[in-house]
């Protein structure tokens, strides 16, 4: 996990993996709800909900979430946020800095 501020007013928050990746077709699909790309037969649990949950959240944030990904090399999630000045700003740094 990485998060970096830009000279615009934006947190970029990344989070990369090394999994299987997802396809252009599947990408297009990422953030519906009860989506699960295939894998509903998988032993993978889940029920394809929580990027749709979170793309809500981000947005009603004023944010944005995606994600750059290459089959058989992994994918990375981004989360694109204002930024926060005085406490709750620190307090996020901090939590980001504790997690990574």
């Amino acid at each position: 996990m990485c998060a970096a501020a830009r000279d615009d007013g934006v947190v970029r928050i990344t989070i990369a993996d090394t999994g299987h990746g997802i396809s252009e077709e599947n990408k297009s699909h990422l953030f519906e709800p009860f989506n699960r790309l295939g894998r509903e037969s998988s032993n993978v649990p889940g029920t394809g909900i929580g990027l749709s949950i979170a793309k809500r959240l981000i947005k009603g944030m004023g944010g944005d979430i995606g994600a750059d990904t290459e089959v058989g090399k992994g994918s990375t999630f981004w989360v694109e946020l204002p930024a926060v000045e005085g406490r709750e700003g620190l307090a996020l740094w901090q939590w980001i800095n504790l997690t990574s």
